[in-house]
């Protein structure tokens, strides 16, 4: 197996350990990154279930038209 330089790495610290992942790209992917994201959201929409619900965040103001 050869051995590839790493293209990239992140670093996130948590308590008092240091994580460090290196990132490694192939270059024969055609996708691009949009077309990386739409298809995160697609599955994201298909793996939740049938009777999930998506909720609205909560603001301090009441909607427009509403009665209270």
């Amino acid at each position: 197996m050869e051995k590839t330089k790493p293209q990239g790495f992140l670093q996130k610290k948590i308590g008092s350990t240091i994580y460090k992942v290196n990132m490694y790209f192939e270059n024969a992917n055609h996708e691009t990154l949009d077309d990386k994201i739409l298809r995160l959201i697609k599955n994201d929409l298909n793996f939740t279930s049938k009777d999930a619900t998506l909720s609205l965040p909560q603001t301090g103001r009441l909607s427009e038209g509403s009665s209270l």
